[in-house]
């Protein structure tokens, strides 16, 4: 905007919600030629002096102009390199005519075949596929594959040939980028690994029609026959409402979604859509989400109020959602 309001500034100023620095003012002075004295300004807020209601910003559209201009299309690829590098490698290995699905799950040659007593015996092949079975001598087993999971591909693989290619522009040293990456991800990665703890325990079981999951789903679907694609919606959202996180719901209801769509003879990938949908409205009145969000505004309202006040765009999403993939589960 070439104009804006002086006096909504000078209220935030009063109200310490924002600091009107003078090197800031001066700089704005010098490259959009501001019309009033940077100085002046700052010494009529911090008198609380009367300010003209309009200041008015002279801005010199020529260097704008010259950006516009001066970006190419292999600008833009080239900057968005780190998203579509990282789709591409996930779609290489996701694709089976092209190989790569297969190369990166095979479980021979292995480089490591032995028994570690009681806890299972142990494989590892020469591309990172984990295999553990007979756990504590029983017939459960778990994998691992460590180069098909998307972990270091894409994910790993696409940030370090970012990092690579940008490294003359790079504002820190790749070492301190990387410390930073791992702090921020230490807290949500203790939280995640309680999660899949949960979610092993639910799916897992001597025989797959044994674990709790599928009991769940096959109880579920017995007992509500196909009003259980009413109850798709809402057992996402209160995944998420006790969790906080779209992917823990997911992680732990998506076998029941699966079993109950098996039992009733409709798409899994539709039910399980349904799941999503719910799984993401569900973040919407979860308290942890809410507390958070408050605290962050200061906002001074009591959960239940706010509660109240997202149940009926929640509901809303709830039919909208249910009705759109109707077809696509009965298709």
């Amino acid at each position: 905007a070439k104009n804006f309001s002086c006096r909504s500034l000078k209220d935030k100023a009063k109200n310490r919600e924002v600091v009107l620095q003078k090197k800031a003012l001066r700089y704005l002075s010098e490259h959009r030629s501001i019309s009033v004295a940077p100085a002046k300004v700052v010494a009529a807020i911090n008198q609380e002096e009367d300010i003209p209601q309009q200041l008015t910003v002279k801005v010199d559209d020529s260097h704008a102009e010259h950006f516009h201009n001066s970006v190419t299309v292999f600008d833009c690829v080239f900057r968005t390199m780190p998203l579509w590098l990282t789709v591409l490698l996930l779609i290489l290995t996701r694709i089976e005519p092209l190989g790569l699905k297969s190369l990166l799950r095979v479980d021979e040659p292995e480089i490591v075949n032995g028994s570690l007593g009681t806890l299972g015996h142990l494989r590892i092949s020469v591309v990172g596929r984990f295999s553990l079975t007979q756990i504590l001598g029983t017939n459960l087993g778990w994998t691992y594959e460590l180069l098909y999971i998307p972990f270091l591909l894409p994910f790993v693989a696409a940030g370090c040939a970012s990092l690579l290619v940008f490294r003359k522009e790079l504002e820190a040293s790749p070492g301190t980028i990387i410390a930073g990456v791992a702090q921020r991800i230490k807290g949500p990665a203790v939280a995640l690994s309680g999660a899949l703890m949960l979610v092993e325990l639910l799916r897992t079981s001597d025989a797959l029609k044994d674990a709790p999951a599928a009991i769940i789903g096959t109880r579920l679907s017995e007992t509500l026959s196909h009003g259980f694609v009413a109850l798709s919606f809402p057992l996402g959202a209160l995944g998420s409402f006790f969790s906080g996180s779209t992917t823990v719901s997911n992680l732990t209801f998506t076998q029941v979604q699966k079993v109950a769509a098996d039992t009733l003879g409709i798409s899994p990938t539709g039910l399980i859509g349904l799941q999503l949908c719910g799984a993401s409205s569900g973040n919407a009145f979860c308290l942890s989400n809410i507390i958070a969000a408050t605290a962050v505004i200061g906002l001074q309202v009591p959960e239940g109020m706010i509660v109240k006040r997202v149940l009926k765009p929640v509901c809303a999403q709830f039919i909208i959602c249910t009705l759109v993939l109707l077809p696509f589960i009965y298709a």
